[in-house]
């Protein structure tokens, strides 16, 4: 099961309105990467709402995934966990 994409967005939306320095990790109790269509859909939102905001992107992965998604995560996150 997914989380809900309107659901992700009210609690990002709360979560930098919030604090001061935002930051949102992306994990799942599988793999985070297995959803990386919304997380595709996450961070652009992030970025387009809040252009002036700098929001720390987190990654935590199993590591396995394709060249691709490998470089999708180079280009768009801070840090990465690999468990």
């Amino acid at each position: 099961m997914s989380i809900d994409l309107n659901f992700a967005l009210l609690m990002i939306d709360d979560h930098i309105n919030i604090v001061k320095n935002p930051w949102i990790r992306f994990y799942d109790s599988g793999e985070a990467t297995i959803r990386i269509d919304v997380i595709k859909k996450l961070q652009p939102y992030c970025k387009n709402k809040y252009p002036d905001t700098k929001i720390i992107f987190e990654l935590q992965t199993n590591g396995y995934f394709s060249k691709d998604i490998a470089c999708y995560i180079r280009d768009n996150f801070d840090k990465i966990f690999i468990f």
